[in-house]
């Protein structure tokens, strides 16, 4: 008779060590960490084609004065288990002015990273972060005083508190003279 008694303890012993685990695991609180999308800037977007005034020359054409719009998009990143987001500090300028397109690519490093020459204008330095999936955009406000000629846009993206040098975009600006100055 103590046969089937004891049949029936063990039987229900698997079950209730495994009820007994399941309420002390939840018990404990085990959550999936939270996990969220970032987004990187990477390029500024392309001039607007109708400023290409020479084909051959591929640069575009602006007058001293003139407001140059610079826009990034994001793109999707990785996702982080970061619980804030970084800081994206984006800056962008003109360096030059080059008397033609080949002196300028001449001034360009090898490894077309680096360009020497002097920054002739700025924006105003946009803050953001790598959790908006927002596009920014910026005004380049060409000086009325600035040289002639040919000008890289150069960029930098600063992603929290690394240092990134400015970088040439292969975006040519000639920049003329308003008509009358």
């Amino acid at each position: 008779m103590l046969g089937p008694i004891v049949r029936a303890a063990r039987s229900l012993a698997l079950p209730l060590l495994l009820l007994q685990l399941m309420l002390i695991v939840s018990a404990c609180g085990l959550t999936e960490a939270p996990t969220h999308k970032t987004y990187t800037y990477s390029t500024v977007a392309s001039l607007p084609k109708d400023r290409v005034t020479n084909p051959q020359e591929v640069a575009y054409t602006y007058q001293t004065g003139e407001n140059v719009v610079l826009s990034w998009a994001t793109q999707s990143g990785q996702d982080t288990l970061a619980n804030k987001p970084q800081s994206v500090k984006i800056e962008a300028g003109l360096v030059g002015p080059f008397t033609s397109i080949e002196s300028l690519k001449k001034a360009i490093s090898f490894d077309g990273n680096n360009i020497t020459g002097h920054v002739q204008a700025t924006i105003t330095p946009i803050q953001t972060n790598n959790w908006s999936d927002k596009a920014v955009d910026a005004n380049l406000q060409l000086p009325s005083s600035m040289p002639a000629g040919y000008y890289m846009l150069v960029q930098r993206i600063q992603v929290g508190q690394g240092y990134q040098p400015p970088v040439p975009t292969g975006r040519i600006i000639k920049v003329i003279a308003t008509p009358g100055s």
